[in-house]
């Protein structure tokens, strides 16, 4: 079984950079597939732009 290196954690800045959560995944296509499905949603909830929750990429 493949080791999950590549981890994408969702951070809000505005509560002192808190992790809201995050997923480990074996590749990073599907780390920025992820990625950008979370950047698109908080945009729509939060408004597109916005930049209050993000998203990033972490390889190990």
């Amino acid at each position: 079984m493949a080791e999950n290196k590549i981890l994408v954690q969702i951070i809000d800045h505005e509560n002192g950079n808190s992790v809201l959560g995050q997923d480990h995944f074996e590749s990073r296509e599907k780390a920025e597939e992820f990625k950008w499905i979370s950047d698109r949603a908080y945009g729509k909830l939060l408004g597109e732009g916005q930049t209050r929750i993000t998203t990033e990429i972490i390889e190990r």
